[in-house]
């Protein structure tokens, strides 16, 4: 996995790619782009951390969404068990950062970038997943 290191306490930091494996930090987002899948154990506590850069475009617009999957079904919007809320990062329209703290209950994650506005660019410096695997 990409990024993947393992910090003290047992967290540890996958740096986000697309899907097609190309590093998103540095890398400008033009149009929706999933990252890549990633299989997490149920019950980890997760931060998805977004340092923004670069934005230009009219009106651009970026929605950063947690999606999960649970079997073999499609990716979905994920909400928390307890709560049914979302989770997502606040919309971002200029360069912003942003982080987000949640409980993992599914199985696999992706992170999906919804980009909006005329000839929309964001390039972030940072696009992280930390989270701490409890043994079990």
């Amino acid at each position: 996995m990409p990024g993947l290191g393992a910090n003290a306490g047992g967290w540890h930091e996958v740096t986000l790619t697309k899907s097609d494996g190309t590093v998103l930090e540095g890398t400008a987002i033009t149009a929706d782009t999933n990252s890549q899948t990633l299989d997490l154990p149920e019950g980890v506590e997760c931060l998805l951390l977004y340092e923004g850069g670069a934005v230009t475009g009219t009106t651009p617009t970026l929605d950063v969404k947690v999606m999960c999957r649970l079997g073999s079904s499609d990716f979905i919007q994920y909400r928390l068990i307890e709560s049914d809320v979302l989770v997502d990062l606040p919309q971002m329209t200029a360069d912003a950062d942003h982080c987000t703290a949640f409980k993992w209950n599914g199985k696999e994650m992706r992170i999906f970038f919804d980009v909006g506005g005329t000839t929309p660019s964001f390039t972030c410096t940072k696009a992280r997943l930390i989270f701490k695997n409890y043994p079990r």
